[in-house]
């Protein structure tokens, strides 16, 4: 089985890289991540998939919207240069403080 397919893309906003990491072949297990490319993965949390929606379990709910929150900021940090591509490109490089 390929990589890919343990990931369910599209779990967040659009355009904002969040994909549930699935447990395979039951399926029972969701981790969110921000996938950037092949190279790069940022995990997230989660926890056991006993619901058909995101919304309908608190705790998902709150690694889902977490995730958001740190792709947005890195999305940002990116374009300010806070953050950059290593010169081999399979890092993220530079100063990323979450202080909130």
């Amino acid at each position: 089985m390929q990589g890919s397919n343990f990931f369910k893309p599209n779990e967040g906003t659009l355009g904002d890289g969040i994909c549930a990491l699935y447990d395979s072949p039951d399926k029972k297990l969701r981790l969110y991540c921000i996938r950037y490319g092949s190279t790069c993965l940022i995990l997230g949390g989660g926890g056991m998939k006993n619901v058909r929606a995101l919304q309908d379990d608190e705790k998902l709910k709150a690694e889902n919207y977490l995730l958001r929150y740190i792709s947005k900021k890195v999305t940002e940090a990116l374009k300010d240069g806070e953050l950059w591509w290593s010169d081999d490109g399979k890092r993220l490089e530079g100063n990323m403080v979450f202080e909130d």
